[in-house]
């Protein structure tokens, strides 16, 4: 039978006539692609970031590349703007951009370079819909149509005429299924009238908290020590794109020296994924930043610097006037392979909550943390709370951990683990999958294997913590960190194949190992959980355990007996600074 290529999850590439090969799991999470698909022929083929020794091999590539890509850039929007600014000042604004750009277009290219070489097909259908779909409004938006069907659909397209790979077009309509944010009226009025008027009396703060991942209550009580008005600062969030005419950036190259066809590739089509707030609209960015009035010293961010454009523009500025520019960490890690250490280079200070010996990196208790209590021994719950987390359909960066279909087999490895239990436990499951996505179906999943009255109905993690008598978490990132720092019972599982750990770890991840807090083989987690089920809490604070939680807090996620008071010495250092 004749073999047709699919390359997205757009059902208009299916062709009932051939036997369809899927280059990725992705493709079935379309409702639409898998209802059709169930009268097709059709295989899956492995995917290339299936192999984490290649994922090593690919992130030491990138982030080799990423910085004379980035220097690159910086001259050529030097010369498009007709500016002079210094690398920092781009690497601040485009640095996000570019550090998933890289990833999502070598992701693309690594899986048609694997298909064609391990294959031979008849026919490869694509849609037929030009770069200028690729173009977005800004960051934010770029990273919400990244796992739009359609808009793969282009990437792909262009790597195959880089390629010169002949493909059939099919004429399909332009959409885009990015979905819009919904915002309460009546609630960002109010907002915007408090913060308006608390901005009165704010204006001339030498420490300027934005986004800042503090808790109500811990900002409050910042307030009132250190006298840093608690404000959302709506004055950053404005929609300013007035301009939506897109300039022809078929004539536009960056100045970058390829040395293989992949980067070759990169020289021609990088600049097309560039968002409009960067080029076309950049101008009407700049003016809007300059009537900002609002001078501090030092800026303290825990998610500005990352998706937020016009701050970030505004933060370039302000560091041209050798203002400090502080980020903090929102989430915890101790993966190897992250982000081409982005974070680290153009910020002042990096605070992050794990021990880190880089020179401008320092280590803080947790901001988002300061101001909970922990759950009492005495009122533990009674779930089994299993602890999940989605990934993206289409991987958008290199990093530790599943990407993109390989969520597909760890969900089955799930899956097993509770299967394994016993009913005292089955009875009491408590699943809650990555809230509020689930891309991948893991519920529906869940739902076949279980039961829907397994699924959390919580908004709100807290609330399902609180009816806990013990957690599963299945990666060693923010939430086991939470569970630990809440006095809570848990361990990990963990798929070992997927994971690249950072050399600072690897001595305490096997002491975890030894010692039953971490697992890699299901039916040794399960029979565990079996038999502490009755009293989890007496392991939990045994001694050696005990040990354990202290060391994983020191290292891993600062623990002293004066977090907030630490913090608020911190905050009145940077504020005070001359």
């Amino acid at each position: 039978m004749k073999t047709n290529l699919v390359l997205t999850g757009n059902t208009e590439t299916l062709d009932k006539e051939y036997n369809n090969i899927l280059s990725g799991e992705w493709c079935l999470q379309n409702k639409n692609f898998k209802n059709k698909i169930a009268d097709v022929n059709y295989k899956v083929i492995q995917y290339h970031w299936s192999d984490i020794e290649k994922v090593k091999k690919d992130y030491v590539y990138l982030n080799d590349l990423y910085p004379s890509l980035l220097k690159s850039f910086c001259n050529f929007l030097n010369f498009y703007h007709k500016t002079n600014k210094p690398e920092r000042y781009w690497h601040i604004i485009i640095g996000p951009w570019l550090v998933e750009s890289l990833s999502i277009l070598y992701d693309r290219w690594e899986t048609i370079k694997l298909l064609i070489s391990k294959n031979k097909f008849d026919k490869i259908t694509v849609l037929n819909l030009n770069k200028d779909f690729l173009i977005t409004k800004d960051f934010k938006h770029f990273q919400s149509i990244q796992d739009d069907h359609s808009w793969n659909n282009v990437i792909f397209k262009e790597i195959l005429n880089e390629l010169n790979i002949n493909y059939k077009l099919i004429e399909v309509e332009k959409t885009s299924s990015a979905k819009k944010s919904k915002k309460n009226k009546i609630k960002v009025f109010l907002n915007k009238s408090l913060d308006n008027f608390l901005k009165l009396f704010n204006k001339n703060s030498n420490l300027l908290l934005y986004k800042s991942n503090f808790g109500h209550n811990s900002l409050i009580k910042i307030f009132l020590l250190t006298g840093i008005l608690p404000r959302n600062y709506f004055e950053f969030e404005n929609d300013l794109i007035k301009n939506n005419e897109k300039k022809n950036r078929k004539e536009i190259h960056i100045k970058f020296n390829p040395s293989n066809s992949f980067e070759k590739f990169l020289n021609r089509f990088l600049f097309s994924l560039m968002p409009m707030s960067n080029v076309e609209n950049f101008s009407n960015y700049l003016k809007k930043v300059k009537k900002i009035d609002l001078n501090p010293k030092v800026i303290f961010t825990a998610f500005g610097h990352s998706n937020e454009d016009f701050f970030k523009t505004w933060v370039a500025e302000k560091v041209l006037e050798n203002k400090k520019f502080i980020i903090c960490s929102h989430g915890g890690w101790v993966e190897e392979m992250l982000s081409c250490n982005f974070y680290e280079m153009i910020a002042d200070k990096y605070i992050i909550w794990q021990k880190n010996n880089s020179k401008n990196v320092m280590q803080m208790p947790l901001n988002f943390f300061l101001n909970k209590k922990k759950i009492l021994n005495k009122n533990h719950g009674k779930d089994l709370l299993f602890l999940t987390y989605e990934v993206e359909l289409y991987a958008h960066r290199i990093q530790d951990g599943p990407l993109s279909s390989e969520i597909v087999g760890l969900s089955n490895h799930w899956f097993d683990f509770l299967d394994k239990l016993d009913k005292p436990q089955k009875d009491k499951i408590n699943f809650r999958h990555g809230y509020p996505f689930d891309k991948w179906n893991i519920k529906n999943e869940f739902n076949k294997n279980f039961s829907k009255n397994f699924l959390s109905k919580n908004k709100k993690i807290e609330q399902d913590f609180k009816k806990a008598k013990f957690v599963v978490n299945t990666q060693m990132q923010t939430t086991f960190f939470e569970t630990v720092k809440l006095g809570l019972p848990t361990f990990i599982i963990l798929k070992n194949d997927l994971w690249n750990l950072s050399d600072d770890i690897k001595r305490l991840y096997y002491d975890l190992k030894k010692h039953n807090v971490i697992f890699t083989d299901i039916t040794l987690a399960a029979n565990h959980l079996k038999s502490i089920w009755p009293d989890p809490l007496s392991w939990w604070n045994s001694t050696e355990i005990l040990k354990l939680r202290d060391r994983f807090s020191y290292e891993c996620c600062l623990e002293t007996q004066n977090n907030f008071e630490l913090c608020i010495i911190f905050l009145k250092k940077i504020k005070n600074e001359k």
